[in-house]
C-alpha cells in the first residue's frame, strides 16, 4: 500500500451516514478555561459502538481484558463529549471523577513547569485514554489536558464506575495494571511520543501553490504507512457517489464529518489540502488535523502581514504549526529568519528544494515521529571520533534527520547539517588543528587563560555568516548560561557565534556575551542533550559519546600533588612514566565533570548509543587527529552492522 496514488479518495467509502455520530463545535471559545459539555445519551453496547464510530472497546487499555458482559456493561453508561480543537478538557489542580476514552481527534497532556511555562508528557489518539487516577480515587488532576483537533470522547463516571465494578471486579484489576505500566514509563523517563494521523497543508501566502508539494508529500508519507490525500474536490467526487455533491461551504456538513472520521480509521496518515477559494473547507481540515504545515516559496514577495499571522496563530486551536519553505536548490540566505519572524506561533521548520525528493521524506519522517536525530557529544581532540563515524554511517547508507552537538561536537554536526562530507571536515580539521598551527593564544590570565580569537577566526572560515536556520538540514547546539544557570538553545542565528558559545571552556577561554548575559561550554549542563533532541527531531535518538570515564591520573604512590618548584626541577610532563595534568587539561576536565557523571545511564535513554574506543587519547593533543579518527570510523562500521532502522524514505 505504500505505493498508493496520491488521490485515493474513493476506496471503501461508505455512502450512509451512521447513525448517532454527532458533531459540535459549539463548546466555549475562551483561552482560559474553555470546557466540554457533555451530551448524555446512554444505550446499548452497540449504540455506543456507532457513537464511537468503529471504535471496538474491547482494544482499549484500560477495557483489554474484559469479557464481552462486562464491555457491554461499561458501554451502556458510558457518555458521549464533544470538544472543539483548543478546548481545555480539565486543568490541572482540578476536582475530578472521570476517566475519558478518545474516539476521534487528538489530545494533548502537559504539566506545569517552570517559570510559568508547560511541559507536554504526552499525547492521545484514537482508543487511549486519560483520568484513570481521578476516577479510582476522586483526587486532583495532576495534569492539564486539552483538545489538539476537534476530538469525540467517551466519559466514564465514577458513580457509573462503581456500579460495573459490583458487578465486575476486574476492570478494578485491569485499570490498576494500566496505572502501573504507566508510573513504569514515567520512572523510566520514557520519551513522549507524538504519532499523528492528520496533517493539513496550507498555503502562508495568497496565492500559493500547494498542489504539487501536497502530491510530493502524500507519496512520502505513503512510504511510511498507507496515506490518503484529500482535497475538497476529492471529498465532493467520494460524496456524490452516493448523495449530492458537496456542497459550497460544507465544512459543517454531518455527513461529510463522518465519512472523514471513517478514512482516519481506514489510513495511517490522512493530509488534508486547504483550498483558499473555500474557506469553509480550509478550516474544516484545519480543525481535523494534528499538524498544521504552512507553505511558501522562497522567492515568495513578501511574509504574510502581522495581521495574517495572527490569524494562521489562532485558526486551530492548539494543533502544532510547522513551516515549509520551498526553494529552487540550496536554501536561500535569510529567507528562513524573516519567514519565522513573520510566523510567531510556528515551532518548526524545514527546507525542501525542488526536485529533492529526500529533502521530502525527511520531512515526512520528522512530521510524523519517525525522524533519527544524531547527537554529537564534546570531548576536546576526541571529538575528530565524529567524523569517522559520520564516514561509516556514509558508507553504510545511514541517512539521519537532525543533528545536535556539544562543545566540540557542534563543529562537526553543524558542518555535517551544512552538507560537508566526513572527507573535507578532515582535511579541513587537517588544516585549522594542525597546519595553521596552535589555536591557543595565551593571554594574562584575568577571565581567561586564552583570548579566544584563533577560534573565532576558525569559526569564521568554517561557516562564514551562514544561520543556523539557513542550513538545509535542522541543527543546534547548547550551550550554558552562566549568569541564569540554564541551559541555551542555539537552532537560530549565526552558527559561528552559537558554536563559539558552546566551545566556551570556562577559565580556558573567554565567555561569550548575549543580552548582558555570560554563555559557556554547553558540557557544564550536559554533554549529550537527549531531551533537546527529542523535542527537535521526535523518533528515534542515536548518541555518540566521546567523554572519557577515567582521565588524568597520576602515579598511585603520591600522597600529595608536588609543588610547583618540584615539578620545574624535575620536569616530569616530559617523561612518560610521570604524566602531570596541566592546568587546561584540568579546566577542561572539570568543565565536564558533572555532565559525564550525570549521563552515565545515557545508552538506556537513547536507541543507538556509539562509544569509540578513545583510552589514551588526550583531551588537547589535536595531533592525534588521524588516529583518532580511524580508530572510531573501524569501530564504527562493526558497530553499524548492528543498526535497527531503515532509513531513507521509507524508514
Amino acid at each position: 500500500m505504500g505505493n498508493r496514488p496520491a488521490f485515493d479518495a474513493t476506496a471503501g467509502i461508505a455512502s450512509k451516514r451512521p447513525e448517532g455520530w454527532r458533531h459540535s463545535s459549539s463548546a466555549a471559545a475562551s483561552n482560559a478555561g474553555r470546557r466540554a459539555h457533555a451530551r448524555s445519551r446512554p444505550g446499548s453496547y452497540e449504540t455506543m459502538n456507532m457513537l464511537a464510530s468503529g471504535l471496538p472497546l474491547e482494544r482499549v487499555g484500560v477495557l483489554a481484558e474484559l469479557d464481552p458482559f462486562a464491555l457491554q456493561e461499561v458501554a451502556a453508561v458510558m457518555q458521549p463529549v464533544q470538544l472543539a480543537g483548543g478546548a481545555m478538557l480539565f486543568d490541572q489542580g482540578e476536582a475530578g471523577d472521570t476517566l475519558y476514552i478518545v474516539v476521534h481527534g487528538r489530545l494533548r497532556v502537559s504539566v506545569a513547569g517552570g517559570r510559568g511555562g508547560r511541559r507536554v508528557v504526552a499525547e492521545l489518539g484514537r482508543g487511549e485514554s486519560v483520568g484513570e487516577m481521578a476516577l479510582l480515587t476522586g483526587e486532583r488532576r495532576s495534569a492539564r489536558v486539552e483538545a489538539i483537533r476537534d476530538s469525540m470522547l467517551l466519559a466514564l463516571s465514577h458513580s457509573a464506575f462503581e456500579r460495573v465494578v459490583e458487578q465486575y471486579p476486574r476492570v478494578m484489576t485491569q485499570l490498576a495494571r494500566q496505572l502501573v505500566e504507566r508510573l513504569k514509563l514515567s520512572l523510566r523517563g520514557a520519551p513522549v511520543t507524538h504519532f499523528l494521523s492528520t496533517v493539513c497543508v496550507v498555503p502562508a501566502v495568497p496565492g500559493g501553490r500547494i498542489g504539487k508539494f501536497c502530491e510530493r508529500l502524500a507519496r512520502a508519507l505513503g512510504a511510511i504507512g498507507p496515506t490518503l490525500h484529500v482535497t475538497r474536490s476529492a471529498a465532493g467526487g467520494a460524496l456524490a457517489e452516493g448523495a449530492n455533491e458537496l456542497a459550497r461551504g460544507g465544512g459543517e456538513d454531518t455527513r461529510l464529518l463522518a465519512w472523514l472520521n471513517e478514512q482516519e480509521e481506514r489510513y495511517a496518515y490522512v493530509l488534508y489540502e486547504a483550498d483558499e477559494a473555500d474557506p469553509a473547507w480550509s478550516r474544516l481540515c484545519e480543525r481535523q488535523a494534528d499538524r498544521i504545515v504552512l507553505v511558501a516559496r522562497a522567492g515568495d514577495d513578501t511574509p504574510p502581514t502581522p495581521r495574517m499571522a495572527t490569524q494562521f496563530a489562532a485558526a486551530a486551536g492548539s494543533a502544532r504549526r510547522e513551516f515549509v519553505l520551498l526553494n529552487g536548490g540550496a536554501p536561500v540566505a535569510g529567507a528562513m529568519d524573516r519567514w519565522l519572524g513573520a510566523l510567531p506561533s510556528v515551532q518548526a521548520w524545514h527546507h525542501v528544494a525542488d526536485g529533492h525528493d529526500g529533502q521530502v521524506a525527511r520531512f515526512a519522517r520528522l512530521l510524523v515521529g519517525q525522524g533519527i536525530g544524531l547527537l554529537l557529544g564534546g570531548g576536546g581532540a576526541r571529538t575528530f571520533a565524529h567524523i569517522g563515524v559520520l564516514r561509516a554511517m556514509q558508507e553504510a547508507g545511514i541517512e539521519v534527520d537532525a543533528i545536535g552537538g556539544v562543545s566540540g561536537g557542534a563543529i562537526v554536526g553543524a558542518q555535517a547539517a551544512a552538507g560537508v562530507s566526513p572527507r573535507e571536515m578532515k582535511a579541513r580539521a587537517h588544516d585549522e588543528f594542525l597546519r595553521r598551527g596552535s589555536l591557543l593564544d595565551f593571554t594574562v590570565p584575568i577571565v581567561s587563560l586564552i583570548r579566544g580569537q584563533r577560534f573565532a577566526r576558525m569559526l569564521a572560515r568554517l561557516f562564514a555568516e551562514t544561520n543556523i536556520e539557513d542550513l538545509p538540514m535542522r541543527y543546534f547546539c547548547v550551550s550554558a548560561n552562566l549568569s541564569r544557570a540554564t541551559l541555551r538553545v542555539h537552532d537560530r542565528g549565526a552558527i559561528w557565534r552559537a558554536v563559539g558559545a558552546s566551545i566556551s571552556i570556562p577559565g580556558v577561554g573567554p565567555p561569550t556575551c548575549e543580552n548582558g548575559d555570560l554563555l559557556i561550554d554547553g558540557s557544564v549542563l550536559t554533554n549529550l542533550p537527549v531531551e533537546t533532541m527529542r523535542d527537535l527531531c521526535p523518533g528515534r535518538v542515536v548518541a555518540v559519546d566521546v567523554s572519557a570515564d577515567k582521565d588524568l591520573s597520576v602515579d598511585r604512590s603520591w600522597t600529595d600533588f608536588p609543588s610547583p618548584a618540584r615539578l620545574l626541577a624535575a620536569r616530569p610532563w616530559r617523561r612518560r612514566a610521570m604524566p602531570i595534568p596541566n592546568i587546561l587539561e584540568i579546566l577542561f576536565r572539570g568543565a565536564m565533570l558533572s555532565s559525564i557523571a550525570a549521563e552515565r545511564d545515557i545508552a538506556d535513554r537513547v536507541e543507538f548509543y556509539l562509544r569509540p574506543p578513545l583510552r589514551g587519547i588526550n583531551l588537547l593533543d589535536f595531533k592525534t587527529l588521524d588516529r583518532v579518527e580511524t580508530r572510531a570510523y573501524e569501530y564504527a562500521v562493526q558497530a553499524l552492522e548492528q543498526w535497527p532502522f531503515r532509513t531513507g524514505a521509507g524508514s
